[in-house]
């Protein structure tokens, strides 16, 4: 499954980098996440409650940053729950549009167990929605940053 979205995020790109390449930061803004703790600089691992479909309980999630440089990351994020597997592979592109910036996000998910079972057009609807909660709370925080 391959999901993507462009998003416009109204602070400088540089502002817009400290954020999304702080991992701890950008957990805070994952919806249900229950714990998360750093491993080394480049693994993280975490619980999340969710609730997808027919799915509902605990993911453990294991993250590998594979790079984090020039406006750019790239992650591995591996998790398990009752019955399912994943692995996604995710980019963050940023982009200076004048006095925003534009972030471009990819994931490419491979499944097995009961996630398989569920069609790739539902998949990606919740990725979607997904990363807009995540994206949406960081454009919040730099919002409320920039208030204070």
């Amino acid at each position: 499954m391959h999901a993507e979205k462009e998003y416009s995020i109204g602070a400088p790109v540089e502002e817009v980098w400290k954020l999304t390449s702080d991992p701890k930061g950008v957990s805070e803004c994952i919806p249900g996440l229950r714990s998360f703790e750093e491993e080394d600089p480049t693994h993280f691992v975490a619980k999340v409650a969710h609730s997808f479909t027919f799915l509902k309980g605990t993911v453990a999630l294991n993250f590998e940053v594979l790079s984090m440089e020039n406006h750019l990351t790239r992650v591995r994020i591996n998790g398990k729950s009752i019955g399912s597997a994943f692995e996604i592979l995710t980019e963050i592109r940023l982009e200076e549009d004048q006095e925003q910036t534009k972030l471009a996000w990819s994931a490419d998910m491979k499944s097995s167990g009961l996630l398989a079972a569920i069609p790739d057009t539902v998949s990606k609807g919740a990725a979607v929605r997904l990363a807009d909660s995540i994206f949406g709370c960081l454009e919040e925080r730099m919002t409320s940053a920039k208030c204070s």
